[in-house]
């Protein structure tokens, strides 16, 4: 049984994983805004920090009892390209960094990515892990720059990117 952090958890696709951890036994944490909805949560059941990608220094408290992260946090949409990368990007950068420092019995960090990061296949061919990344939108270019990012830390600790 692992305590594992997951941010975003409040999310579609964070509270999924929140509620699959669950099942399997594990002990969750999820980060979330001040103003997320809990209704896919079982609150109960979960111990909750408030830690928007804005701010992410409340994570401190609880990254020493972690052992693993799924960082799900992200934004689809934004007013500008400085609002993706912020979130997308720069946030990610921000909790590697508190992991590192922090997290001493992490054992491994997932960063759930999105196959905009890859950009669009040429010539209709399907796209696989030995083509160079081309994302040709702001919110590819700030996820896949949040996969660079967590790709600095391999060495650190265990990274696993997904692009659902």
């Amino acid at each position: 049984m692992m305590r594992v952090l997951v941010t975003g958890g409040t999310g579609f696709i964070g509270s999924h994983i929140v509620e699959r951890l669950l099942f399997e036994g594990h002990s969750v944490v999820v980060a979330k805004r001040p103003s997320s909805s809990l209704k896919w949560l079982p609150a109960d059941k979960i111990d909750m920090v408030d830690a928007p990608a804005e701010n992410l220094e409340a994570l401190k408290k609880v990254l020493p009892e972690i052992d693993a992260v799924i960082h799900v946090a992200g934004i689809t949409r934004a007013n500008s390209r400085g609002d993706f990368f912020r979130v997308n990007a720069s946030a990610v950068t921000e909790l590697l960094g508190l992991c590192d420092k922090y997290a001493s019995t992490m054992k491994r960090f997932i960063l759930i990515s999105s196959l905009s990061a890859a950009g669009c296949s040429q010539n209709g061919c399907p796209i696989d892990e030995t083509q160079c990344e081309s994302p040709y939108t702001p919110y590819g270019e700030s996820k896949r720059a949040g996969e660079l990012a967590a790709l600095e830390y391999k060495n650190r600790f265990d990274v696993a990117i997904l692009r659902p």
